[in-house]
């Protein structure tokens, strides 16, 4: 039983305890172990293997600096197809300089066998993050697929075609950016999932129509059709077509033939359906009806995105006006308030006569007798209150027959058509006969 190396959870692989990709391949004698010499650089530890070598975090000795080194499997070392794959992809990664696509810094051969340093990612790819933390937002996966298209587009204008984009190849790094991994790296038959040397290139969930007729039909309108496979396990969590209903490998390539993943007719809320729309022309059987390239699909991405950015946007600004709303009604009614209790505040109180005091001069009356309507009287727009004075030196006094008797009415105002405040009637309060004394003469109302 060989002995197992642990992995490293760095590039490829997790930071979660997931097993590193590959690992369970069981290639451990064609493991180079911590310490090994490869040129200037020595194996730190293993961080991943698939069908054609394995990955690991190595250190520049000279530079001091972690990078990822891939390494030829040595049951392949004497395969020229194999190997000249493996330079491909080396060529490849020395064409491209962007900053989706992971990138290559130096090349070489080892007892032999041919490897490729890149460098080194921390982070998680997409496949190990969907299993850990599950599906991914519509928003977010819109950001990844922009991503993903524009480091395709890069490569689709070198003539470049990936031919096995899935989710463990988009790497998500600790700067939120995605890059493409493993450009013509092959997988090994350990699983359905990896790509089968001799048989197809790609792997069988993300596989296009095309792709599974003839690898060498495989074109840039290839990638996008996995691309939007892919799309559709970050979303929901599985392939489009997942084992349960699609057991084994020529199953999954007959729906890819000729079904529909049935995540697309799902029902979606408002903020997926603008995607999943999208990813069904993607995934068309027919290639004449996917985005033309990734130029086209990139326009289209950015439409839905600020479809998105417009559906977020919207509920905040109208809790904002809402609030405001509310703010102004607040204030209008504190400043409502304020004037009531100013009003209130100024308003006469019972410390002020209650109503205005009319005093007139007339024949003494019975207590029964209602004053004539042509009575004439005056009252103060004030509340005074009715005081007797004695008449001024100069005025001439009317001369009376006999005593005379004042009398004081108390009425209730009314508001006439006009503003102006009128008595009502009321009956009059007699006052008793009493002479008048020579400092009182005539009773008047005081304004």
């Amino acid at each position: 039983m060989n002995e197992e190396v642990p992995t490293r959870h760095i590039g490829p692989s997790n930071q979660q305890g997931v097993p590193a990709r590959g690992a369970e391949s069981g290639n451990g004698q064609d493991r180079c172990g911590p310490g090994t010499r490869i040129g200037p650089y020595e194996i730190v530890g293993l961080v991943g293997e698939g069908g054609m070598g394995s990955v690991y975090e190595a250190r520049h000795l000279n530079l001091e600096k972690s990078f990822a080194l891939k390494l030829i499997a040595a049951k392949l070392e004497d395969n020229g197809e194999a190997v000249c794959r493996f330079l491909s992809e080396t060529k490849a990664l020395g064409m491209l300089d962007h900053p989706n696509i992971v990138q290559a810094v130096d090349a070489g051969q080892w007892q032999g066998r041919p490897y490729l340093v890149t460098q080194l990612l921390k982070g998680m790819d997409l496949a190990t993050k969907v299993v850990i933390h599950g599906p991914i937002a519509p928003d977010t996966t819109i950001q990844i697929a922009l991503q993903v298209a524009s480091g395709l587009r890069a490569a689709h204008e070198l003539g470049l075609f990936h031919r096995d984009i899935k989710p463990s190849n988009l790497f998500l790094d600790s700067n939120g950016t995605v890059k493409i991994l493993d450009f013509g790296l092959v997988r090994s038959d350990t699983s359905e999932s990896q790509t089968r040397t001799g048989c197809f290139m790609g792997s069988v969930d993300y596989l296009s129509p095309e792709q599974a007729q003839d690898p060498r039909n495989a074109n840039a309108q290839s990638d996008i059709y996995s691309l939007g496979c892919s799309l559709i396990f970050l979303l929901s969590g599985t392939p489009p077509f997942p084992d349960t209903n699609y057991p084994g490998l020529v199953a999954k390539i007959q729906a890819h033939l000729n079904s529909q993943p049935a995540w697309l007719d799902a029902e979606k809320d408002s903020t997926t359906q603008p995607l999943a729309s999208l990813i069904r022309s993607m995934v068309a059987k027919e290639i004449s009806q996917r985005p033309t390239d990734c130029c086209d699909l990139i326009e289209r991405l950015k439409v839905i995105a600020r479809l998105q950015s417009c559906q977020t946007t919207s509920q905040p600004v109208h809790h904002s006006i809402s609030k405001m709303r509310r703010k102004q009604w607040l204030v209008g009614t504190s400043v409502s308030a304020g004037l009531l209790v100013a009003a209130w505040a100024t308003w006469p109180t019972d410390s002020t006569p209650s109503s205005p005091t009319i005093t007139f001069n007339e024949p003494i009356l019975d207590s029964a007798d209602e004053p004539d309507d042509s009575t004439t009287f005056t009252e103060s727009e004030t509340k005074p209150t009715a005081t007797s004075v004695a008449p001024p030196p100069s005025a001439d006094l009317p001369n009376t027959p006999g005593p005379i008797n004042t009398r004081t009415l108390t009425p209730q105002v009314t508001q006439s058509a006009r503003g102006a405040s009128l008595p009502s009637k009321r009956p009059l309060q007699q006052i008793p006969n009493q002479s008048p004394t020579d400092d009182q003469k005539l009773s008047t109302f005081h304004d």
